[in-house]
């Protein structure tokens, strides 16, 4: 079983470069931040900063897509108890910052210790946080990526969400959700189902 420290490193990695070359300290609002917590077999994630690292044209660490990517792992998707997600949305378009939790939700693992998930939510210093879906074809919206997560986490209580799911999400299975934030604070009109 590899460590969840060795699965993190190339990723803390590339965010303390990126926060070294900026000039960011903890301090610093755009300060990128990667907290993992591991107790009594429970793992507890945190990451506060942009979905990529770089914008320019050097080769790019799309840190959110990543560490999606990792969390699915099978030494870790079975024991994260809880992920948060915070950003200040500094880059930005169209008055929006979306958040594509897509490669959170692929594939065939499952989050059985999964109870709580929040993704940012409000105005951030260039646009309004979304959930997008790309796979949908229309990638400006949810397009049942919620309900994917619930079908994944079947013990999920506390969700927070910058955008409400479509209906798929509230027509499955008896679940255990005991909170559901949702921030509808950017008028979408979503397509019919």
């Amino acid at each position: 079983m590899e460590t969840l420290s060795t699965l993190l490193a190339p990723l803390q990695a590339a965010i303390e470069s990126k926060n070294q070359e900026d000039g960011f300290d903890k301090n610093h609002p755009w300060y990128h931040r990667l907290t993992s917590l591991e107790t009594a077999g429970s793992i507890d994630v945190e990451y506060q900063g942009e979905y990529e690292l770089w914008f320019d044209d050097r080769t790019t660490v799309t840190i959110l897509q990543d560490l999606f990517k990792l969390l699915t792992h099978p030494d870790v998707a079975p024991r994260l108890r809880s992920l948060t997600y915070l950003t200040e949305a500094t880059l930005a378009a169209n008055g929006t910052y979306d958040d594509n939790i897509d490669p959170l939700v692929d594939g065939e693992h499952q989050f059985p210790n999964l109870i709580h998930l929040s993704l940012a939510q409000g105005h951030g210093e260039h646009g309004y946080k979304i959930l997008t879906s790309p796979p949908s074809g229309d990638d400006w919206y949810e397009a049942g990526v919620l309900a994917r997560l619930l079908d994944k986490a079947p013990c999920l209580e506390d969700l927070v969400t910058p955008e409400p799911s479509n209906d798929r999400f509230f027509q499955g299975c008896q679940h255990p959700l005991q909170s559901l934030d949702i921030d509808a604070g950017v008028e979408i009109t979503c397509p019919q189902v």
